[in-house]
């Protein structure tokens, strides 16, 4: 499964470990996600699959594998509910 991919209006700016993302075009918001936010939201490019990115962050952390799938879950669908990302069927 490949993971989905950024909206193409949005606006992000790396400030250290953490990301900020501006959605100045349809709510006006920002969005700040932490490093291991970072690194998925890096990887929704609609190319990157689910496990290639479960690979790098094991690779960089120390994480249940099971605890990751589904924090990694969670985090797309809070993306998606708040239209940064979008699935490319």
């Amino acid at each position: 499964m490949t993971l989905p991919k950024k909206i193409s209006h949005l606006s992000w700016k790396k400030l250290g470990e953490s990301t900020l993302i501006l959605d100045s075009l349809e709510t006006n918001s920002a969005h700040q996600l932490d490093e291991i936010g970072s690194i998925i939201w890096n990887s929704c490019d609609g190319i990157t699959t689910k496990e290639t990115l479960v690979q790098l962050i094991l690779y960089e952390y120390e994480i249940d594998r099971e605890t990751l799938i589904n924090d990694i879950d969670l985090f797309l669908l809070n993306l998606h509910e708040k239209k940064l990302v979008i699935h490319e069927d």
